[in-house]
Parts: C-alpha cells; structure tokens; sequence
C-alpha cells in the first residue's frame, strides 16, 4: 500500500482548491501547510459601508450609492492563473481548516499564454532542481516568503511567482513531498503547477481533474451528472459564494450568491452560461468563488457594523467583491468539531458497467460472448490441413534500419547501438545515448527538432535497465507535450549483444505548412496532445518524458503523374494535389494497471483496499473479489483496469474507433501453477475477452444512455428542475447544451463503421477492431498486462474490409476522405511463415494503389516476430516477441500492422 503523502495545498480560497484539499485528507495524506498568492498590497482608501441586517446573510449587505468602488480605486488583478478577489479572507480560510497559511505576492504577468506551460531556461530552473530546499534567499524563521528576485531583462511569468512561496514552505515543512490544486478541466492551470511541482521535486496533485466525467451516483443521468461536483460539495457541506463575474450572462445580481447550497443561484448561472457559452462551474474564468463555511469548522461572516467591502466594476461586465484586510470574523458556535471526511463521496475505481466486465470470469463471458475478429491470421480451408511446423531458420542479424515516409508522417525504426567484442560491456546509458544522437542526425536532416517526435516504441532487454535509459532519453525533450510512449522487455528475444531498440514516429511540420498552405508556426501551434502529471482519480498520471497520447493530422493528398503537351513532346508533371480532412490518428502511450489516485498496481490487497475504502457495491457484489488462490480473476481486473484506461484517454482525446486495434502486452507467471505455455494462452483469452466484451458494454451503454437522455430532456423545462423533482430538495444542477460529457463520447462510433462485406460478427453493426495479444518478458512495475493502441479522431468514417495476402486474409480499414488504409493480417504457425511474411510485406508495399518516384515514400510496416529468425529480412519495424495469440486464440509466429496513410 502507498504510503500517505505530505502534502502542500495551493489555494485560492475557492471551491475547487478547498474541495480537492478535504478529498486528500478523506484518501489518508496529510495537508502540511496552505500556500496562498495574493495581489501586490497597495494602500487604498474606502467608503464605510452600512452595516449588514443580518450576519448570516445570503446577499450583499445593503449599500449606498458611494460604496460603489471604481475599478481605479479597487482594481481586481485579473491574473490569469491565480484568484485575487476576496484575497483578505484567506487567513480566515485556513483558521477554519486549523492549517498554517504562506502568502507571497504575485509578480510578473502571463507571458507564456499557450495551453501548454513551456518550461522557463534551464539557467533559472537547474538550482530548484538539485536542491529545491536551498535556503540562500529564505526567512527561516517567519511565514513571509523570501523577497521577488530582482528584476530582470525577461519579464517573469507569473507561475513563477509560486517558486519562492514554496521553497520558503518546504524549509519549514521539509516532509513535504507532494502539491496539490483544484484544476478540474482546465489545463492552462494544471500544466503551470505540475511544472513547478515537479521542478521542486514535489508530487502533483489534481484530485478533482476531469471529475464530472468520472463515476458517480449521478452517472446514469446525462443531466444530473455534469452537476455531480457541485452536488458532491454540498453533500460536503461546503458554502462557496460567488465573488466575481466576468462572462457576458453574469452581472453581480449573482454576487455573494451561493452557488454550491442555493439552487436558484446555480439555474441563473446555468442560464447565463447557456446563452453566452463557457464552462457552468467556472473552470474558465467565468466567476470565482470563495469558501465562506465548511459543515463542522465554522462559518465566516461579513456584514457586522464597521466591516468594509465593496464591489468592483470592470469593463465588459466584470464585477468583484473586494474585502478590506482583516474584514469578516469566525462564528465560533458553528465549530462543533464534526468530521467532514465522512462527507467527502470517493470516487468508484469503475465506469459504469466496467466493474462487472472486471469481475466476470473468462468462462462467463466466453458463453455470452458472440463477437469475433473474424479476419485475422486464417488460412482457406485447403491450406488448414497443414500441419503446424516450428521453423528452424536461424536468428543472427540485427534488423535493419527501416524508415518510412507518408504524407507528414515519418517512421524511422529498429535502431540499436549493439555490444561489439571490442566494447562487451557498453551500458544502457551509453547504447541509449548512441541511439539519441542517431534519432538527432534524422531530425536535423529534415530540419526538424525533438518535439517533431509524436510517439517511440522502446524494447529493452531487460526492465533493470529502465532506469539507466530513462535518465538518458529524457534529456531529449525539454518542450511541453512529449511524445506518448510504449516500453516493454523482449528478453532473449532481441537480437544478441542489443539491450535497447528504438522506434520513432515523428511529424514533419513543414511537410503540414505546405500541405494546408499555413506557416510552419501554424502548424506547430496545432499541436494536440495530453501530458497529465498530476495524479487524479482519472488515469494513471504520467510523471517525465512521455505523454498519455499525441495526435498527428491525416493530410489527404494524392500524387498525379500529369501528362503536359510541350515542343519535344509530353512531359511528366509530379502534382501533388492536398486538402487537410478533419480527423487525426491519436497514438496513445501504453497503459498498466495503475489505481490512478494511488499509483499503485492493482493487485488483490490493492483492490481489497479500494473497495472496504469506499464501500463500493464490489465488496457486497455476488462476484467473487480476486484472491491470491485465484490469480486468475485478479490478472482479469488488472487486464480490464488497464483498458479503462486506455478507453478514458482515448475519449478524451476525441477517438471514436481503434483503428490499430488492440494490442495487450502480456507476460507469464513466474510462479504459476500452470504450465508457461498454458499460463500465456489463458491470459491471452482472458485480454481477448475483455476487448470483445468492452465493446459490447460501450456500445450497449451508449444506446442505453441515449434513450434515458431523450425521456429527461423531453421534462425539461421551465419550473421545477429535474434534480427538485426526483429528489424533492432544492439542488439544480448545473449545465447547458454546450457542455459535453466526455464519458458519453461514443468508442466506439458504430454510425461510422461501414462493413464490405456485411459481417455477422458486428457490435452494433460493425466490426469489432483486430485484436493480438502479444507475449514479451517483463513489463513496467511489474505488470503482467500493456495495452496499446492507435484510435481514429475526427469527421471522416471507415470501411471495414476482408484483405487478401495468398492464402491468408486480414482485416482492412479505409477512410472517407484520406487516401491509403490500415491493414492488419496474423501469419500461423503452419508452414513457411517467414515466406508468408516476405509475400505479405510484398502485396502491402504493392497494395497502396499509388506508384512513387521515391521508393522511401511508402506505408509503415510493424512485424510482431514470435519466431526466431534473420530479421535483417525484414524491412519493417520489428518488435520480437515469445509468442503472438490472435482473436480466435489461435498461436500465431508473426502478426502485421501496416500504416499507409
């Protein structure tokens, strides 16, 4: 079990910091300190106000005309990444929380403004990370924080003002191990504090991101479930009152409103923001709370005689509450000490329906189950009477170079720096940085930099050296959004005196500019992907070098031989004719089973743990909990675990199909009583299970979803909201039309799946993608299941086809719009499989339909090789492995997956 963290909690004082607060504490860390950024103090003179009627009042006290402040007079620093209103409250929010308070400054402005925080020079930065706790500019002995440095020929941006805020923190708690914020969708503020985090060696904590798209008990109403924070906050006993406003629908009428416990405040903002668009629980800017009460410590008042205030006007519509230093006072009847952890609903470890997939055996399912891939690696009924032979070529050669270029797309694969007799002993480091250099020479030679990288493939020989390579490859990407990344270890299976090999997919910005007519900064600027660092309830946060998934545009092009009249006759003109299509592949890193809040490997005291932790209906479920005499229903949970979390990112990213089907990495059990052989073969069923079974589930799930959200939205209407009229209590929830649940993304898209010829074997009416479970020796932490894939965002739709290749047939994928296909085909074990594979490579190479001058300028071939052989034959992307199994939990000796498009 992890142990608990020491953490510090970045607050603003609002709702969403003070929540993700109280939801550590509920999981067991312990908060250390609060750390606060206020605006610069400037003296400001204010009108008195009228005393407030009522202490406890849910409105502005009564003002006069005077007590109206000019934004001149009380401006509201309109930072982008920190609040400021009602800033003079903060103290009293950590007395209630019984936590010390460290306030700084705020200095600088936003100079970086993309999505993206770009990391400052490593000049300013290398010190924080060799020694975060240096004391060289820290007061020891107050809560003051260190003074600004001085200023400097490059304006600061204000992320950094947290720097010296923290180090003074970490001097005085130097337990301190971990940060935390409240970010929920909003990743302009996640990026800036895991960089900072992370630069100071700290853990980053985000408890609340992506939080309305997780379980809850709201899940199965598509218009209860985007309120489920909010919900989930009162529950809490939370008072959040609104103390800005700057969206067009909102005007200070909402001030001071309650929006966590008033459920007309919350329908004004739901109206508001329906009209005028932006985000209902202003994770845009669109208003700013501030925490007033929490149930059990207190309450914070304002109003009492000689208490000054004031609300601000800015252009647009803006408004504030500004609160005089030392205003407001703590009713101390209301501390009655209750614990509020209890209150603080844990988020289920499943998505609906996923828990019951987890907890199915093999057997059940197999019975239900009537989905198949029906195309992958089979011979015709002739060829079938072949007995399987073991092939005996032998296995010397290191495969070659092999590179690949498509459209925008470059693949340079299969790189390796191998041991030779005159240095035996070349470590990981030095074969890795040989191989960095290498991938270096490739970008220089199409002008290109280490960002240009989208995704890498890295076979070790063995997971010892993970480290060691770790340390070296990471020093190749110093930009946001690195590329997403697979790792396994091959074992024996690599090639002799080779202990890393090294595959890249990279994007050529300029090959984009010239084809969408844009500049290459354009281009770049398009750049999409998902770096979580953070660690959340969501998915598995992926802390370094690698990201959840980069996508890469499909540019449709078509290159035309033209025949041109000229004075010797005709000439042959090269056109290349281009459009850009609104759809992108999205490859996404490899995925382990990770409990995402705790980063831990869901083994059976993991998941015992979870489960008694949340009183999910799992422990009182008529499904056995997996145990260590059943290793097989705990591989089951971890094996579906993991490909939620594959579905999650991919839903996030926009994939509505995996168009590279399903690969699941597996490893035997080292200990098991079953035999190797047999270990492996049932785990391969077990994964090939779950991948036909999640289709079933989304796609039954969405059908089912989208009959429910039809009957709500026909009630509702004007007068009692929904939540009121199921519930009976005064809690409307907050959302519009323009807010999309992620969770209810369809993956898969059925309506985009055509099918020549029509297949019986359908979810919904169409194929379900290939799958192959692919044995390797070792896996991250330890696992014993990877999934990887490559899904399909955008516009266009697909056809799904039967490909021929001799005897064998695979499974094709063409696109609406995007010239080329991928294409998916097994080889068995029976007969001359390298042959097989020689002809195969032969048809796709010849298969594409289009003749180039440039033999380079050709579709990207990855060989999954289960049998020992020359793989210098192989001009291919080579990934060797122990065995292959295909859907039909067939032993394959090689699986292909081409990319031509």
């Amino acid at each position: 079990m992890a142990s608990p963290l020491q953490v510090v909690a970045l607050i603003s004082g609002g709702k969403d910091s003070i929540f993700s607060l109280m939801h550590l504490q509920s999981q067991g860390h312990t908060i250390v300190a609060l750390a606060n950024l206020t605006p610069p103090r400037s003296p400001t003179t204010l009108p008195q106000s009228s005393p407030s009627s009522s202490s406890s009042s849910s409105t502005i006290p009564e003002q006069s005309a005077s007590s109206v402040i000019s934004p001149s007079e009380v401006p509201d620093l309109n930072s982008y990444m920190y609040q400021t209103a009602g800033s003079a409250l903060i103290p009293h929010i950590a007395t209630l929380l019984s936590l010390p308070l460290y306030q700084a400054p705020i200095t600088g402005s936003a100079k970086s403004t993309s999505k993206e925080y770009m990391l400052p020079s490593v000049s300013t930065t290398a010190h924080l990370r060799s020694n975060p706790r240096s004391s060289t500019t820290a007061n020891n002995h107050t809560n003051e924080a260190p003074p600004p440095p001085p200023p400097s020929e490059e304006p600061t941006d204000e992320t950094e003002s947290l720097i010296p805020l923290l180090r003074k923190i970490l001097l005085s708690h130097p337990t301190a191990n971990a940060l935390s914020s409240g970010a929920i969708l909003s990743t302009y503020q996640r990026t800036r504090i895991e960089s900072v985090a992370l630069r100071l060696g700290l853990i980053p904590l985000a408890p609340l991101w992506q939080y309305p798209y997780l379980p809850s008990p709201y899940s199965s109403s598509p218009l209860l479930k985007p309120a489920s924070l909010l919900l989930d906050m009162a529950t809490a006993g939370l008072e959040a009152r609104i103390v800005k406003v700057a969206s067009g629908g909102l005007d200070e009428s909402v001030l001071w409103g309650d929006v966590v416990g008033d459920g007309r405040v919350r329908e004004k903002v739901r109206r508001a923001v329906g009209r005028f668009g932006g985000s209902v629980l202003g994770e845009g800017g669109e208003f700013e709370t501030l925490v007033m009460g929490m149930s059990g410590r207190g309450k914070i008042v304002l109003g009492e005689e000689g208490t000054e205030w004031g609300v601000g006007e800015g252009e647009g519509g803006e408004a504030w509450i500004w609160v005089k230093e030392g205003a407001g006072k703590i009713l101390e009847d209301q501390m009655d000490g209750t614990d509020e952890k209890r209150n603080v609903r844990q988020i289920g470890l499943w998505d609906d329906g996923w828990e019951k997939l987890a907890l199915t055996s093999e057997s059940e399912v197999g019975a239900a189950q009537t989905l198949h891939n029906s195309h992958l690696g089979k011979y015709t009924e002739q060829s079938l009477r072949h007995q399987p032979q073991r092939s005996s070529i032998k296995e010397e050669a290191v495969p070659p170079v092999h590179v690949a270029l498509r459209g925008s797309t470059i693949t340079v694969s299969n790189l390796t720096c191998p041991r030779s007799a005159s240095n035996a002993v070349s470590s990981i480091e030095h074969q890795t940085q040989d191989i960095i250099n290498t991938i270096l020479s490739h970008l220089k030679s199409h002008s290109l930099r280490p960002s240009a990288i989208i995704f890498t493939t890295i076979l070790l020989r063995s997971m010892s050296s993970f480290a060691g390579m770790n340390a070296i490859y990471s020093t190749l990407f110093d930009e946001p959004l690195p590329p997403a990344r697979v790792t396994v270890a091959c074992g024996d299976a690599l090639p002799p005196g080779t202990d890393i090999m090294v595959s890249v997919v990279i994007h050529d910005y300029h090959e984009e500019a010239k084809r969408r007519r844009i500049t290459e900064s354009d281009a770049r600027s398009r750049k999409r992907g998902l770096h979580v660092q953070s660690r959340s309830y969501w998915a598995p946060a992926n802390i370094g070098p690698y990201s959840q998934a980069i996508t890469v545009p499909l540019l449709n092009f078509t290159r035309r031989i033209l025949s041109v009249p000229s004075k010797d006759g005709e000439d042959e003109i090269d056109e290349d004719v281009s459009s850009s299509q609104e759809a992108e592949l999205v490859y996404i890193a490899g995925q382990i089973p990770l409990v995402p809040a705790s980063m831990e490997v869901l083994d059976h005291q993991a998941l015992l743990t979870y489960n008694q932790r949340n009183n999910t209906a799992a422990t009182q479920s008529a499904h056995a909990q997996p145990t260590p005499s059943d290793p097989r229903k705990a591989f089951r949970a971890r094996a579906v675990l993991a490909l939620q979390h594959l579905w999650r990112i991919g839903r996030e990213m926009g994939v509505w199909w995996w168009i590279g089907g399903g690969i699941a990495f597996i490893t035997a059990d080292s200990d098991g009583k079953d035999g190797k052989m047999e270990s492996i073969k049932k785990k391969a069923g077990s994964v090939r299970n779950a991948w036909e079974a999640a289709h079933q589930l989304e796609s039954d799930r969405y059908h089912s979803s989208t009959e429910n959200h039809e009957s709500e939205n026909e009630d509702d209407e004007d007068g009692p909201d929904l939540w009121d009229r199921i519930y009976g209590v005064e809690a409307t929830f907050v959302s519009t039309d323009d807010d999309e649940d992620v969770s209810r993304r369809r993956l898969p898209d059925m309506d985009r799946v055509r099918s020549e010829p029509p297949s019986r074997a359908l979810v919904k009416g169409g194929e379900v993608p290939p799958f192959f479970a692919v044995e390797v020796s070792e896996l991250p932490r330890g696992c014993d299941i990877e999934w990887q894939s490559l899904g399909l965002a955008g516009k266009t739709k697909v056809t799904v086809s039967v490909w021929h290749s001799g005897a064998l047939v695979g499974t094709r994928y063409t696109m609406d719009g995007i010239e080329g296909m991928i294409t998916s085909i097994g080889v068995p074990l029976a007969g001359d499989h390298v042959g097989e594979l020689e002809r195969i490579m032969r048809d796709l190479r010849g298969g594409d339909e289009l003749e180039y001058r440039n033999l380079e300028e050709r579709g990207h071939l990855t060989v999954y090789l289960s049998r020992k052989a020359d793989m210098a034959i192989f001009d291919a992307q080579v990934i060797p492995c122990l065995s292959i199994w295909n859907s039909e939990g067939e032993e394959l000796a090689a699986a292909v997956i081409s990319i031509s498009t």
